[in-house]
C-alpha cells in the first residue's frame, strides 16, 4: 500500500548482517565491496539502488532492471496517482 511503513532498512540489514555473512562463510567468495554487487528487478531494483547508496561499504554496484518507481502526484484523488 502506498504510504505504508518502509521495510527497506530491515531488509538491507538482513542482507548485510545475515545473508552475506552466511554466503561468505559457506562459499569461496571475495568479500570486499569492490567484489560485491546487488541486483533486482521491479521493486528489487529499487531496493538494490537503496542498498548500494546506504551501504557502499558492502556493495559497490547495483543492477536495477525494470525498476519500479512509485509516484504520487499531490492534488489528485486518493490512491495511486500514476501507474504504468
Amino acid at each position: 500500500i502506498y504510504g505504508g511503513p518502509s521495510l527497506s532498512e530491515a531488509y538491507i540489514r538482513f542482507l548485510v548482517e545475515e545473508l552475506k555473512p552466511l554466503i561468505d562463510r559457506t562459499y569461496r567468495t571475495l568479500t570486499g565491496p569492490a567484489d560485491t554487487t546487488i541486483s533486482g528487478s521491479s521493486m528489487g531494483g529499487l531496493i538494490s539502488l537503496q542498498a548500494v547508496m546506504k551501504r557502499p561499504d558492502v556493495f559497490s554496484a547495483a543492477a536495477c532492471l525494470s525498476t519500479h518507481w512509485p509516484l504520487k502526484v499531490d492534488g489528485l484523488e486518493d490512491g495511486p496517482a500514476l501507474q504504468s
